[in-house]
């Protein structure tokens, strides 16, 4: 709410904002990018993805998420978390996770052969959001 009272207040602050964020796009435009991957050895990655996977089972974010859908879900459904209809959630969340995190490897590997393109057109991506972004805040002002 102060940011949008603020927002709405002054004009001018909209304005530098809207300079700003153009002025980003404009940059992220014209600057020269040339990725690299860096070299690792195969104990290395190893070691990543099994720091990646502890990470992913430990979880602490998901905790507060898994509260609220569990509270959303309960009430349009009666589960009884209890017996196999607790191991079968479980078993759900697991294979939902790990077929996310397998997705994540995957478009990873695509990327890594298509470096190139894929940093063009994350690079087009970020231009086109800081633009509207900008023209939007322009747009407001006036």
């Amino acid at each position: 709410m102060l940011i949008s009272r603020v927002l709405d207040s002054n004009p001018g602050f909209r304005l530098l904002l809207a300079v700003v964020f153009i002025g980003l796009a404009g940059f992220v435009l014209f600057r020269e990018t040339n990725p690299v991957l860096a070299d690792s050895n195969e104990n290395e990655q190893r070691s990543f993805f099994t720091r990646g996977l502890l990470l992913a089972a430990l979880n602490p974010q998901a905790i507060p998420f898994w509260i609220f859908a569990l509270a959303a879900i309960s009430q349009y459904f009666s589960f009884d978390y209890t017996g196999i209809s607790l191991l079968g959630f479980l078993l759900g969340v697991f294979v939902g996770k790990f077929a996310a995190l397998y997705f994540f490897v995957v478009a990873s590997d695509y990327l890594k052969s298509h470096l190139q393109d894929s940093s063009r057109i994350v690079n087009r991506l970020l231009d086109a959001i800081l633009f509207i972004i900008g023209v939007s805040q322009a747009w407001g002002a006036l």
